[in-house]
């Protein structure tokens, strides 16, 4: 179990992984509010500083296709804390972006 965790902090250090997730956050966070400002302003999203954003995980998943994706995930909470939604940035075991989610729930 060790060598797997080992195996993939390497990865996500190799390739920028947390880091590059945060970067997509903050873009993913912005268009948000910009693209959807009525509604973001309903759950109190207005800038940056009206999030509390948090990283949660990282993790190595294999599908039944035999297709293999890392997934990092930031959790998102207002001023009292309270859950407001995720986003998750996905790769490939190269480190090449391969698909986004920014979740409001």
């Amino acid at each position: 179990m060790e060598d797997l965790m080992h195996g993939l902090k390497s990865i996500a250090d190799e390739h920028r992984i947390i880091e590059r997730t945060w970067e997509n956050f903050w873009y993913a966070y912005n268009s948000y509010i910009t693209e959807d400002r009525e509604e973001a302003e309903e759950y109190g999203m207005t800038d940056k500083d009206s999030v509390i954003p948090e990283f949660y995980s990282l993790a190595y998943k294999i599908f039944h296709d035999d297709s293999e994706i890392i997934e990092a995930t930031i959790r998102m909470y207002d001023k009292e804390h309270r859950y407001l939604g995720y986003y998750d940035d996905l790769f490939d075991i190269n480190g090449e972006g391969v698909d986004d989610f920014f979740v409001i729930e």
